[in-house]
C-alpha cells in the first residue's frame, strides 16, 4: 500500500482506508513466476520499482 510517500506491507485496516494506491502480488514458488500483479492508485515508475 502506498502512503503518502511510505509504501506500507501488511497495512493495517486504518491505513487501508487512508492510502492512496494499491500494490498486489502473486507469485508460484513452483514455477518461479510472477501469476498476478494489480496495482490502483496512483504510482511513480520509482515506486513500483521500490
Amino acid at each position: 500500500s502506498c502512503h503518502g510517500k511510505d509504501l506500507v506491507i501488511d497495512p493495517t485496516l486504518e491505513e487501508e482506508r487512508c492510502q492512496d494506491g494499491g500494490f498486489m502480488i502473486s507469485f508460484m514458488p513452483s514455477r518461479n513466476e510472477v501469476t498476478q500483479l494489480t496495482i490502483t492508485g496512483e504510482w511513480s515508475t520509482a515506486k513500483v520499482a521500490e
